[in-house]
């Protein structure tokens, strides 16, 4: 099934520096409402009452539960437009749910502790402060403004495989599209797999350093519940991003379908924290933790996706400024535009438990603007249906407003409630619902 993202809203964003698309029909065409990921536009392209519609994230897989559109209105005062975590698909029951918010400035967090014994694999080392990608990074971004298109594409060639990827994958079947990519699974004929090839138009991308940071992250770390990036290329003005095929679907179509029991909610919980921990531990901020960002295999297991808005902090800049993110799940420091660090993705993770409980995520039944304004000045959210001691305890110390008094990825993983976690093989009849309901 290919799902046209033109049927569906777009997310948020206010970036204050955009890099220009290439061409003179994108540089003539500011104005549009229609606004994908890698499409931020500053507060002056949207107008007044403009409509803009808000959409929740591709999951990557073939069959995704379509959604209902639901427009959003945003006026010129908020000082935002939208962006995506994903490519602008989408599938659930309000489509206000990928708001995703970034705006580009930079500051400085305190990050994760120490990485849990017998838990993180140790990352490859090819992502010293000296390889080859950090360097290629740093400089692209010290010079992003001035950079010509062809200079971007030579940058983005320096940290790609030189090989033609059509000699290696066929059977493109197209699954998802945006204003900017397209998503299709391909045959890997080298290992005999299926695999995700995300194909990014190189001329139409306005916030290019956000695809530097996605491509380089992923290029050098990797860990069991992430998706796996295992290579890239660039064809034409194309850049081709290979990734694990996650069949499962997202997180979100199940919390859409479906109840989610304590156990099994443990063993999601688990599964993100120590993706997170390992993520933490190596200065990385995630900074779009929700169920949209959260994929399982068809065997159950858990996959951190949705990299194009993380961010990797540094002993020189050890905290950030940028307000990134979808609003619904954003930390209350970040809104306040307020130094921060990994303790923002603590607070969108225990939003996420919330959704996995209440079916969606605080302030939903509000526009992005009044919920960031709510999550901003209120105490913090509690659930609407009851759970147990140990959930509420649980979820307690990822809700405090003050983000130095908020637990660690690693400190999480020995609360008493993960004890209630399972192998990944329990979640696995969550996916027999949401097939199910896709085919009814």
């Amino acid at each position: 099934m290919l799902i046209q993202s033109e049927s569906r809203p777009k997310p948020l964003i206010d970036p204050s520096k955009i890099t220009d698309p290439i061409g003179p029909a994108h540089r003539s065409n500011k104005t549009s409402s229609s606004i994908a990921r890698g499409h931020p536009t500053s507060q002056s392209t949207v107008d007044k009452n403009t409509s803009i519609s808000v959409s929740r994230s591709n999951s990557l897989r073939e069959e995704s539960p379509i959604g209902r559109k639901q427009q959003l209105e945003v006026h010129s005062d908020a000082s935002i437009a939208i962006s995506r975590s994903k490519i602008e698909t989408l599938s659930g029951r309000d489509t206000r749910r990928t708001g995703s918010i970034s705006s580009s400035s930079t500051s400085t967090s305190r990050q994760g502790s120490s990485q849990p014994k017998g838990i993180l694999k140790k990352p490859r080392s090819s992502h010293s402060a000296n390889n080859g990608v950090a360097a290629t990074l740093e400089n692209y971004k010290k010079n992003e403004d001035v950079i010509s298109h062809e200079q971007f594409k030579d940058a983005i060639r320096t940290i790609t495989s030189k090989d033609d990827p059509r000699s290696r994958f066929d059977r493109f079947v197209k699954i998802a599209e945006g204003s900017t990519s397209i998503v299709t699974i391909a045959h890997d004929y080298k290992y005999d797999r299926k695999v995700a090839v995300k194909k990014m138009d190189l001329t139409k991308q306005q916030r290019r350093e956000l695809l530097f940071n996605e491509l380089a992250i992923m290029k050098d770390f990797h860990y069991a519940n992430i998706v796996e990036l295992y290579d890239s290329y660039l064809v034409g003005d194309e850049l081709w991003l290979v990734l694990e095929y996650v069949a499962g679907g997202s997180l979100t179509d199940i919390i859409t379908q479906t109840r989610i029991h304590e156990d099994q909610i443990a063993t999601v919980c688990k599964y993100c924290l120590r993706a997170l921990s390992f993520l933490h531990t190596h200065k990385i901020i995630h900074r779009d933790i929700k169920s949209d960002s959260v994929l399982l295999t068809s065997s159950g297991q858990v996959k951190l996706s949705d990299f194009g808005f993380c961010s990797q902090t540094s002993d020189e800049v050890p905290r950030r400024r940028s307000l990134v993110g979808t609003p619904y799940w954003m930390a209350p420091e970040l809104i306040a535009r307020e130094p921060y660090g990994s303790e923002v993705d603590i607070w969108s993770l225990g939003i996420m438990i919330i959704e996995m409980v209440d079916g969606e995520p605080p302030h939903f039944d509000k526009s992005p603007l009044e919920a960031m304004t709510n999550i901003r000045t209120d105490k913090p959210p509690h659930f609407r249906h009851h759970v147990s001691a140990i959930l509420r305890s649980f979820a307690r110390l990822m809700l405090v407003k003050q983000p130095e008094s908020r637990a660690t990825a690693y400190e999480l993983l020995q609360h008493q409630f993960i004890l209630k976690s399972r192998n990944h093989s329990i979640l696995k009849p969550l996916l027999s619902v949401v097939k199910k309901s896709a085919h009814d």
